[in-house]
């Protein structure tokens, strides 16, 4: 089973990059290299759908204290990838009515 960074870190491969073509980086290289060698695909979740998931996961297992550690951190790198509006709508809204 993938585990929330490995999840967060495939989707960002396949949904962010250079805004100009940039062969340097290898950004096609390395998302024909993830489909390939770790049979994820381009566009299979989308990052609405993992913050639903992850947000699940921590109110299901509050006391398991390395797996909401790794669960912060892939929302971070989700947030990170968005502009703050995607952010408070998706992440930070989603959150407060799970707490509250």
């Amino acid at each position: 089973a993938n585990t929330p960074m490995v999840e967060t870190i495939a989707w960002c491969v396949f949904n962010t990059g250079p805004e100009k073509y940039s062969p340097e980086m290898r950004v096609e290289q390395t998302q024909e290299n993830f489909e390939k060698d770790y049979k994820f695909k381009a566009n299979s979740v989308k990052a609405e759908e993992l913050v639903i998931k992850f947000i699940q996961v921590a109110v299901d297992n509050v006391d398991d204290k390395d797996l909401l550690d790794e669960l912060t951190k892939s929302l971070l790198l989700l947030g990170r990838c968005k502009e703050h509006r995607w952010i408070h709508n998706n992440i930070f809204t989603r959150l407060l009515k799970k707490l509250s």
